[in-house]
């Protein structure tokens, strides 16, 4: 099913129900989101397509590199961490801060932002 049209996380793609699930635990969400809970975060699954779709595509080995290795559900999380904290398309693209922050909430589910988010984000 494509992303426009999912009214559910059952019915995403394991990368996009991944995606979408990572931002419900970034906001705080870590059982079953209620419909205006997954209509949001579906949304800026939606808009990320959409920014990607307009974006130049990577042209630097540390955005493939970085991703080698992981799961579908640990890249989707990765990368929707990097989007919704701070509209980071690429890692590439990412601040030195911004990466900073990235690694602190990969290695302890603490947000770097300074809340802490979910237990399993950093398993």
């Amino acid at each position: 099913m494509t992303p426009v049209l999912a009214q559910s996380l059952e019915q995403l793609d394991p990368f996009d129900h991944a995606f979408v699930d990572a931002l419900l635990h970034l906001r705080g969400v870590d059982g079953p989101p209620t419909p205006e809970e997954f209509a949001a975060a579906h949304g800026e699954l939606v808009e990320y397509y959409g920014a990607l779709e307009l974006a130049p595509a990577s042209g630097t080995a540390i955005d493939d590199d970085w991703l080698e290795g992981q799961s579908i559900e640990a890249a989707a999380a990765q990368l929707a961490y990097l989007y919704s904290r701070f509209g980071v398309l690429y890692r590439s693209q990412a601040t030195p801060m911004q990466l900073v922050a990235f690694h602190r909430w990969w290695a302890t589910g603490e947000d770097g932002l300074g809340f802490v988010t979910c237990a399993t984000c950093a398993s």
